[in-house]
């Protein structure tokens, strides 16, 4: 399964000086939205992938943010809702090739943690 290939419904209510603005509608595609909130956060946070996938297994969602705006998502067609480890599979698939190909090999593929050695701290006048 590709995200790519999975129309989505979007209604977003915008909060501006205090106030919500009128509701605005548009379709695009579940990987269109993921790309968006790359853009948005520079990354997949957690909050979001999960929200991601509560979509596509429940078949909608609805994001407050901060701000006071939401944002309410639906899957164009209740066949498209799709177990959850197909999700986290797809989800995954995609995030991974959208992060690849935007740096281009330059990705860390691994992070090793070095250990900390003690050693003697100086003594700045407390208890010997």
């Amino acid at each position: 399964m590709d995200i790519r290939d999975i129309p989505i419904r979007v209604i977003r209510r915008r909060m501006v000086f205090g106030d919500l603005e009128a509701p605005t509608e548009t379709t695009m595609s579940l990987g269109e939205k993921v790309d968006a909130f790359f853009k948005l956060f520079g990354s997949l946070p957690l909050s979001i992938r999960n929200a991601l996938l509560v979509l596509m297994t429940k078949g909608k969602i609805q994001i407050e943010y901060d701000d006071g705006s939401n944002e309410r998502m639906e899957l164009q067609d209740i066949k498209s809702v799709v177990q959850e480890f197909e999700a986290v599979e797809a989800l995954n698939k995609y995030a991974t090739l959208s992060i690849a190909s935007k740096h281009e090999g330059n990705i860390t593929q691994r992070v090793m943690v070095q250990p900390i050695y003690k050693r003697k701290l100086p003594n700045l006048g407390g208890k010997k």
